[in-house]
Order: C-alpha cells, then sequence, then structure tokens
C-alpha cells in the first residue's frame, strides 16, 4: 500500500509538472507571436517613417543648399559689412530713393506670395511693376551704391527672363525674388533707409 500511495503522489506531481510546463510552454508561444506582431508592426511603421523622413530629408536639404547658396551669392555681390558706407546721399535724392525701394520691398513680398500660390499671371503683372520701378530707380542707386546697382540689375534682368518663360518656373522666380528682397534690404540699410 505504502509503494502505491508514494507512487501515486509522484504521478500527481508528474502530471501537475507536465500541465505546467505546457502552460508555461503555451505562454512562451502567445508571447512569441505577440512579439512577432510587435516586431512586424514596428517595422512596417519604421520603412513607412523611413519613407516619410527620407522624402522631408532630401527637400530641407535641397531647401538648406538653395538658401545657402542665396544667402552666399547676396552677401557676397552686395555687401560686405566691413566696407565703408556708400556716400551721402542728397535729401531730395534720399527721399525719392527711399519711396521707390519701400515701393519696391512691398512689390517684391507680394511677388513671393503670388508664387507660393502659384498665380502665373499675377506674378508677371508684379513683375513687370518690379521692372518697371527698377528702371525708374537704377540710375540713382547706380550712383549712390555701385556695388548694389549692379547686383539687383543683374537679378532683375534674371527675373525678366524667368517672367518670359513659358510656362514660368515659379519656383525660380522664388529665388530671384528673394535675392532681389535681400538686395533692396542691405541696400536700405547701406544707405540709411527705414
Amino acid at each position: 500500500m505504502k509503494e502505491e500511495a508514494s507512487t501515486e503522489p509522484s504521478t500527481n506531481e508528474t502530471e501537475k509538472a507536465a500541465e505546467v510546463k505546457e502552460a508555461e510552454a503555451a505562454k512562451e508561444t502567445e508571447a512569441t507571436k505577440a512579439t512577432t506582431e510587435t516586431k512586424e508592426t514596428v517595422v512596417k511603421t519604421e520603412k513607412k517613417a523611413e519613407t516619410k523622413v527620407s522624402k522631408q530629408t532630401k527637400e530641407i536639404q535641397k531647401a538648406t543648399v538653395t538658401n545657402k547658396e542665396t544667402n552666399e551669392a547676396v552677401v557676397g555681390s552686395i555687401m560686405n559689412k566691413t566696407e565703408t558706407k556708400a556716400p551721402a546721399v542728397k535729401a531730395a535724392d534720399k527721399a525719392d530713393i527711399e519711396k521707390a525701394v519701400t515701393v519696391i520691398r512691398t512689390l517684391v513680398k507680394d511677388l513671393k506670395q503670388k508664387a507660393e500660390e502659384s498665380s502665373a499671371e499675377e506674378v508677371k503683372t508684379l513683375a513687370g511693376q518690379i521692372i518697371k520701378a527698377w528702371d525708374a530707380l537704377k540710375s540713382d542707386v547706380k550712383t549712390a551704391d555701385a556695388e548694389s546697382y549692379t547686383f539687383l540689375d543683374e537679378k532683375i534682368t534674371k527675373l525678366t527672363e524667368q517672367i518670359g518663360m513659358d510656362p514660368i518656373d515659379l519656383e525660380a522666380v522664388m529665388q530671384t525674388d528673394y535675392q532681389i528682397y535681400q538686395g533692396f534690404r542691405q541696400l536700405a540699410e547701406k544707405l540709411g533707409i527705414e
């Protein structure tokens, strides 16, 4: 009887141990399955994020390079901060130049906005107004600051060419517009125009 009793608990223990092992194995299988599903979801999410990031990164890198080139062109071509100031402008001439520069800067801001809105006809109209205002102002600028004159004349000539194309490359127009804006901003600083 003692033998039967001693084998019976060990059989029960064996069965319980087997059940525990089966339960643990089932939990591990479920955990492995859940981990695998989570990993698959993470991989899919990462792939989507990589696609978005790489697109955004490429666009950001392109914009950074363009902005850097534009800033170098503007700073290098227009104004070196260590240069002596431009010759003094007569009060009457300064008032005329100030008015014209203010008008052109406003037109340049409007041009950027219309280019961003992809409004080619309005871009042509505003560019025409900028060109006309520049033609009226350029002799005064040439006298007041020859370096600024050279830079601005070159950029406005480029703008004239760009709006003459069919279709108009609005992105190129915005880049030129930015250079013109910076040129007039620096001209205003140089001449003491607010």
